[in-house]
């Protein structure tokens, strides 16, 4: 399910994305859908999501790196196979945020397994 650049979901989810790129920014709420759709497929609990809402600062956990991956695939962040949609990050960089190293994403490529996202945190220019 991958998602426009201009919708309103697409906006929800820049600041998610920019979670992983920094240590310090708010985490917000996805569509139910999407919550429950990640919750459902990859077992963390609803108030482990809470607690990442709440704490996005933190080193995350392999549950909470499992659901922000499935966030990530659904949004189209990520393609099913982990592959990074270079694209959808680039249309970040141009709305708001000039900080993302297009070049790293690009060589990173693919995040096969749910505990490699924190590596988009190294992207951060």
């Amino acid at each position: 399910m991958g998602v426009l650049c201009n919708s309103p979901i697409h906006e929800k989810f820049q600041a998610l994305v920019m979670t992983l790129l920094h240590f310090k920014t708010y985490v917000p709420n996805v569509s139910d859908k999407i919550r429950d759709f990640c919750i459902d497929n990859t077992g963390v609990t609803h108030e482990i999501v809470e607690a990442l809402l709440a704490n996005p600062d933190k080193e995350m956990i392999n549950e909470e790196s499992c659901y922000v991956h499935c966030v990530l695939i659904e949004t189209g962040f990520l393609a099913e196979n982990g592959e990074i949609n270079i694209k959808q990050f680039e249309h970040l960089k141009g709305n708001k945020f000039s900080d993302i190293d297009l070049n790293c994403l690009k060589s990173i490529q693919v995040l096969e397994h749910c505990n490699e996202t924190m590596l988009l945190r190294t992207c951060n220019a």
